[in-house]
């Protein structure tokens, strides 16, 4: 799973301050965040960026919903 975090959802480390910040928001560890988690906070995060526009948690919220399946935290629209 993590060589998926890496390779798929497109992590680097050290993570973005958007990232860390969605993170401390839901009040979740990496671990916990699946693969299909990440890659809706990165898209996210990549979409606001090349527009000029500085994402942040509560535009995230507005758009994306916390689910748990099978023990992980992903988002859902």
């Amino acid at each position: 799973m993590w060589a998926d975090f890496f390779d798929v959802c497109n992590l680097r480390l050290p993570l973005t301050v958007f990232v860390a910040e969605v993170l401390e928001w839901y009040k979740l560890h990496i671990s916990q965040l699946s693969s299909f988690g990440m890659i809706r906070v990165r898209n996210f995060e990549y979409i606001f960026r090349p527009l000029g526009i500085e994402p942040i948690v509560g535009d995230f919220r507005r758009f994306y919903q916390m689910t748990v399946s099978m023990g992980f935290f992903s988002f859902r629209q």
